[in-house]
């Protein structure tokens, strides 16, 4: 056996130095995980999960295996919260996508950074929204034992998604000013 296929034939002699198995079935690579793969496979980011679904051009980027980022996703009840403040529904949020994609982006930094680099010291990351009057960064900063991205606290730090990016689960919707 090879993997879940069944040798059907082995030891075919291709040439004078290659030797093949034939087998009942076709091999496939193991699945690599994306950071939209581990968004859908979280019970507390559905809301997150149903935000990247209306913007397709954030879900096949968050679907790429070798793509190198750092994303903050807000949990359900940061979603809830925001939703509440705004005085919204989900589907009023989730049907507008020019705002959708600016707060989606904004939790998104091409920049790698995990809890350990946070210090007393603020740090302004690069994030992939870039609107006018915006700068497009977020702040991290060390606060007591606390990892604090602009308001938002980390609940779930350095969560590695295959072999380049890291999401930290957050308890606040980030809003870009």
């Amino acid at each position: 056996m090879v993997n879940e296929a069944k040798v059907v034939t082995a030891d075919v002699e291709i040439g004078s130095n290659s030797i093949v198995h034939l087998i009942d079935s076709v091999l496939l690579p193991p699945e690599v995980p994306t950071i939209y793969s581990a968004v859908m496979a979280s019970p507390d980011l559905s809301i997150l999960a149903q935000a990247i679904n209306a913007v397709p051009s954030i879900k096949a980027a968050l679907s790429d295996p070798l793509l190198e980022v750092t994303v903050v996703a807000p949990t359900d009840e940061a979603f809830v919260a925001l939703l509440s403040a705004l005085d919204l529904t989900a589907e009023e949020l989730l049907g507008n996508t020019e705002l959708l994609t600016t707060v989606l982006l904004y939790h998104v930094s091409p920049v790698i950074f995990r809890s350990t680099d946070a210090s007393t010291e603020p740090l302004d990351i690069d994030t992939l929204q870039d609107n006018e009057g915006s700068d497009g960064t977020f702040t991290v900063v060390l606060n007591g034992s606390s990892v604090k991205i602009n308001d938002a606290t980390v609940i779930a730090a350095d969560i590695e998604i295959g072999p380049t990016s890291i999401v930290h689960k957050i308890d606040a919707v980030l809003v870009p000013e």
